[in-house]
Formats: structure tokens, sequence, C-alpha cells
């Protein structure tokens, strides 16, 4: 099982991937930004786990990160 983390500065990466081995995939945002999510091979906010079906199998797959925005101090919760 191989897993490899994708950050704020990493535009995508290129891996060899063999027959049934799992590769996971680990998105950890840097300072300051957020993970939105997956999209390619594997959706929504969790570790993505691919497992290739055959050797040098090819994948698009995306983490997309925002940056953080902080609410305002002088906002006040109503009921």
């Amino acid at each position: 099982t191989w897993t490899t983390v994708l950050d704020t500065n990493q535009d995508n990466a290129v891996i060899i991937l063999e027959k049934n081995v799992p590769v996971t995939y680990v998105a950890e945002p840097e300072e300051g930004y957020v993970f939105v999510g997956w999209s390619g091979a594997c959706t929504g906010k969790g570790d993505c786990v691919i497992i290739p079906t055959k050797d040098g199998e090819r994948f698009e797959l995306y983490a997309r990160f925002a940056k953080k925005v902080e609410a305002p101090k002088n906002l006040r919760k109503t009921k």
C-alpha cells in the first residue's frame, strides 16, 4: 500500500501504479487553507483510495483547496 500526501503547493502528482496495489491519497492543506474536496478518480472529502485494475493504469485526480476565510470579528449571531 502506498500513501501520497497532496498539499496546496502541489499542482499534480505522477505515480506509476501497480495492478491491485492500493494507493491512498491524503489531502493536507497548508496553514490558511482548507481542503474542499476531490474530483476526478475520487469524490468527497475523505482520503482517496485507488486500486488499479492493470499495471500502469492512469487516473486523473484533483485535490481542491481554498483560502480560509475568517468571519469579521464585529459580526453577531442572531436568533
